[in-house]
C-alpha cells in the first residue's frame, strides 16, 4: 500500500511532530509499505535526504502554507497516488498565527481525490480567554478549522481523552493512540551509568531528572523545598535551563546539574542514570493542565524505565492514570514531602511498571500496530 505523510517540519529539523512522523514512517516501511513524506521547504532537509535513504521519499515542497503551497501539495498527491494520506495536524505548524485557514481549502480539494484521509490531531484548539480579543479570535478560529478538518477526514487519531472528547462530536471514527518517544532505547552498560552518576552526583546523591520544555522556575521552587528537608538529592536538567539560578540559594545552585543540548543517545544515557523522573506540568486552580500522553518527554522517561512523578489535571488521560504506575502530586511546592516519602522508599517496582507500559503502549511498533487496527 502507498502511504503519504504530511507534516510541517521533518528531520533533521528539531520538531516533536516531525520526529513522530519519522519514527512512524520507518515502522510502515519496515512492514513493506511504500511511504512518502511531504514537508516544508528547508535546505537542511533537502541536503539530508539527498544523502540518506531510509526507505521513503521526502518531498520538501511546503512554503508558508498559503493556498499556492497547498495547490502544489495537491499536484504532488496526484503524482504520488497514495491510497491514504496521513496528515499531522498542529494549528501552529501551518500558520504563523496558529489559525491555518488555508487548510479548509486543502481538505475540501482532497475530497475530489481517490484517497483516504487520516488526520492525527496532535493538538485541537486552545481554551477560551475572554479577557483578550486576540486569544478569543484564536480559540474561535481554531475550533472552526478543527471542525472542518475532522468532518472531512475518514478517520481521526489523537493522543488523550480530552482531545478525543472534543473531536467526537464532529467525527465518531476516532482512535486514541499515545505519543511515542523520539528518544529510543539503546544499550547502556552499568559502567556507563555509574560513570555518569559519579559526574552528576559526586557525593552519591539520588538523581531526580527532568527533560523537555518545562516550567523550571516552579520546579526549582519545589526542589528547594525538597533540599530543605533532605540534601541527598541532585536535580538533573537534561537540555537547557529555563530559569535564572541566581535567584535561588546556593544550596539549590550546587545541587543542579544542567547538560545543555544532547543528542538522542546521550539523553537516554542520562535518563538511565537517574533514580526518578519528574513532570511538574502546570495545573491551575480550576484543574486545567497536567501530565498526559501527548508528551514525548514523558514517553522518553517510560522508555528509560524510570519511576515517574507527575501532576494530574484535566489533560491527564485514563491510560496513564490506570496503567502506568505514576506517583501523582499536586502542582504546589508543598508536595516536596510527598516526593521525599516515595523517593526514600523502595520504588524499584515502578521501574518494571514503567518498562512494561513503554513496551505495550509507547514503543513505535506498538503505536504503528494501533494505526492498523
Amino acid at each position: 500500500m502507498n502511504l503519504l505523510f504530511i507534516t510541517n517540519k521533518f528531520p533533521p529539523l528539531s520538531c516533536g511532530v516531525g520526529d513522530y512522523t519519522y519514527h512512524l514512517a520507518k515502522e510502515f516501511v519496515n512492514s513493506g509499505y511504500i511511504v512518502s513524506i511531504i514537508c516544508r521547504t528547508d535546505q537542511s532537509i533537502k541536503d539530508h535526504w539527498q544523502m540518506h535513504d531510509e526507505g521513503f521519499q521526502v518531498y520538501p515542497i511546503g512554503g508558508n502554507w498559503q493556498r499556492r503551497d497547498w495547490k502544489l501539495v495537491l499536484e504532488n498527491i496526484q503524482q504520488i497516488k497514495p491510497a491514504t494520506v496521513l496528515f499531522q495536524y498542529v494549528p501552529g505548524s501551518y500558520d504563523r498565527y496558529a489559525v491555518p485557514w488555508h487548510l479548509i481549502y486543502f481538505y475540501r480539494q482532497l475530497q475530489h481525490l481517490p484517497v483516504k484521509i487520516v488526520t492525527t490531531f496532535h493538538e485541537t484548539y486552545v481554551r477560551y480567554n475572554w479577557t483578550h480579543p486576540k486569544y478569543l479570535y484564536l480559540a474561535i478560529g481554531q475550533r472552526i478549522i478543527a471542525r472542518v478538518v475532522a468532518k472531512l477526514s475518514h478517520q481521526l487519531i489523537t493522543s488523550i481523552d480530552r482531545y478525543e472528547g472534543q473531536l467526537l462530536r464532529w467525527n465518531p471514527k476516532i482512535k486514541q493512540i499515545p505519543i511515542g518517544s523520539n528518544i529510543t532505547p539503546i544499550s547502556v552498560s552499568d559502567h556507563e551509568i555509574m560513570s555518569l552518576r559519579h559526574r552528576i552526583a559526586p557525593n552519591g546523591e539520588k538523581v531526580l531528572s527532568t527533560f523537555g520544555i518545562r516550567d523550571h522556575v516552579s520546579l526549582l521552587k519545589l526542589f528547594q523545598r525538597v533540599l530543605e528537608e533532605d540534601t541527598n538529592f541532585v536535580l538533573l536538567i537534561i537540555g537547557k535551563l529555563r530559569a535564572d539560578l541566581s535567584y535561588f540559594p546556593e544550596l539549590v545552585q550546587k545541587k543542579i546539574y544542567i547538560t545543555g543540548f544532547l543528542d538522542s543517545p546521550d539523553v537516554y544515557r542520562h535518563l538511565k542514570a537517574s533514580d526518578a523522573f519528574i513532570m511538574f506540568d502546570f495545573v491551575n486552580k480550576k484543574g486545567e493542565g497536567g501530565t498526559c500522553n501527548k508528551s514525548g518527554s514523558l514517553a522518553a522517561a517510560f522508555a528509560a524505565g524510570l519511576p515517574i512523578i507527575a501532576t494530574k489535571g484535566d489533560m491527564t488521560n485514563r491510560l496513564i492514570l490506570e496503567g502506568a504506575g505514576i506517583i501523582w502530586i499536586d502542582y504546589h511546592p508543598s508536595m516536596s514531602m510527598k516526593i521525599l516519602k516515595y523517593l526514600n522508599e523502595d520504588i524499584s517496582f515502578l521501574r518494571k511498571l514503567s518498562d512494561t507500559f513503554y513496551k505495550e503502549q509507547l514503543s513505535w511498533n506498538s503505536i504503528y500496530s494501533k494505526y492498523l487496527r
